[in-house]
């Protein structure tokens, strides 16, 4: 194909040359003068930090859940470095006072009859679930949620269970179980065996 500015010579070197090489050199001179400066180059040390942590972020995107546990993560390590042990969510504390029924529901599920395999372990699920209930609710009028550090929340957890132990049996909880246990609960309440802030 032709094109008409062309260089003259055939010589390799110069055609790679770039195009303000080829201009006239007060015109370069020129150019070099009236170009504007870069937004960034204008812009404050701020300014530059920001761009630059933008920069990092649109290079290695992340989804909102990685950001959403990146920030739990960096707020359970800032507990756990003041506090020495992860603070425990109140679910799972009345789920790890209720182990020896759920060790009863995995049983049931991996060695039981046909009929309580086909019933989804019915019984053992409801106890379970009646059990958690009850820690949930002794936890909370005990002050569970209101505990900074682990220490009190172990301690509170250990009271709950040693009162569960001491009203509730071994067989399954009914609902005369169920109320003996919120009574003794109530009344370490009134006693002031609660912990606060």
């Amino acid at each position: 194909m032709w094109w008409p500015w062309k260089s003259q010579s055939s010589g390799g070197a110069e055609e790679s040359k770039s195009t303000t090489d080829l201009l006239d050199p007060s015109l370069k001179e020129f150019y070099d003068q009236e170009k504007p400066p870069t937004p960034l180059a204008l812009a404050g040390e701020r300014e530059r930090k920001a761009f630059e942590e933008q920069k990092k972020v649109y290079e290695h995107p992340q989804s909102a859940k990685d950001q959403v546990a990146a920030t739990s993560d960096n707020d359970q390590r800032i507990v756990r470095d003041f506090t020495g042990k992860k603070m425990v969510p109140l679910g799972q504390a009345a789920r790890n006072n209720c182990v020896e029924y759920e060790v009863l529901l995995a049983n049931c599920s991996f060695k039981g009859t046909f009929w309580e395999k086909l019933n989804m372990c019915h019984m053992y699920r409801k106890q379970q679930m009646k059990c958690v209930e009850l820690q949930t609710e002794a936890l909370k009028k005990l002050g569970y949620e209101s505990a900074l550090t682990r220490n009190d929340q172990e301690q509170v957890q250990n009271h709950v269970d040693d009162i569960f132990c001491q009203t509730v049996p071994d067989g399954p909880i009914t609902d005369e179980v169920a109320t003996k246990f919120e009574d003794a609960v109530q009344q370490a309440k009134g006693k002031g065996e609660i912990f606060r802030v």
